[in-house]
């Protein structure tokens, strides 16, 4: 079984994460914006808009969502947003299967998928990598203000609503200074990690990457992925156990690889350091 590599590319409002998304696309990955897929989820005559309008008459006009009304309403009430989310994200996340697979299907040598909200989905460790995009706070709100007329009032207000997706990052691009510098920084993320990351997993072993000890960050994350696609990993010295026998598409699910020399069954195809795992008796997990 060989796996397309499939990366998160996420970032608080204002960060610049389409921007990124754009570089990623020109470099040669194929690019599924959620945003959109989430957008066409509302347009006239789908089934979410008669849910919308029976929670919130007043965002929906002859058929059709006011989508800055809808805004307004659910980025002041955390509740009201929940229930939003319960309405739009599981016919979004069921379009960007298919898309995803699609994209699998044609040969696609990376997929990226553009999201606001990674933290708190779900499906935080669904994916190979997650690459954050961040910018600094007074940086973010001119941005809005400039390019989306919004008030400093109302960015801070949809700022604050979003979850921090620092913690869920596999990789940070600074977006803090110049277009031409957030071309440079992504166009080294796609040579230096994806294409690799890619290679590794299409070849189903690893032939490239640093081997370097993991970070306590990269086990962790590492492990939590393992975990998502139910192979009961933990953690144990620099390396990660599981109880044997794994499921092997799981574990490729997961970034890894079968591992072509040591005791180890599997290395993460992460370029990024060497993350081994290894598979024991059940009794010997402890």
């Amino acid at each position: 079984m060989r796996l397309v590599l499939t990366v998160a590319l996420t970032g608080g409002i204002g960060s610049g994460k389409s921007s990124a998304a754009r570089i990623l696309e020109d470099c040669g990955a194929g690019v599924l914006s959620l945003d959109d897929i989430a957008r066409s989820v509302l347009e006239p005559g789908r089934e979410a808009v008669a849910e919308v309008a029976g929670l919130w008459p007043g965002v929906v006009r002859d058929g059709t969502v006011d989508r800055r009304a809808l805004a307004d309403v659910v980025f002041a009430d955390p509740v009201a947003l929940e229930r939003l989310n319960g309405i739009v994200h599981p016919p979004t996340w069921r379009e960007a299967r298919r898309r995803l697979a699609g994209l699998e299907a044609a040969g696609c040598e990376a997929a990226v998928v553009e999201l606001a909200l990674l933290a708190g989905s779900g499906r935080e460790d669904a994916f190979h990598g997650n690459v954050v995009v961040e910018a600094p706070f007074g940086l973010r709100i001119d941005r809005l203000e400039r390019h989306r007329g919004m008030s400093r009032e109302a960015a801070a207000a949809r700022m604050a609503s979003q979850r921090d997706p620092l913690p869920l990052a596999d990789l940070v691009v600074n977006n803090g200074g110049s277009p031409a510098e957030l071309q440079r920084r992504v166009r080294d993320a796609w040579r230096d990690w994806l294409r690799p990351y890619a290679s590794n997993l299409l070849r189903g072993e690893r032939t490239r990457g640093d081997d370097r000890r993991p970070s306590r960050h990269e086990l962790g994350r590492a492990v939590a992925r393992l975990n998502y696609w139910g192979v009961g990993a933990r953690r144990r010295g620099d390396g990660i156990v599981a109880p044997a026998p794994v499921d092997r598409k799981a574990v490729l699910r997961a970034g890894f690889v079968p591992a072509a020399e040591g005791p180890a069954a599997f290395v993460s195809a992460n370029p990024a350091c060497r993350i081994e795992l290894s598979t024991v008796r059940d009794g010997a997990m402890g």
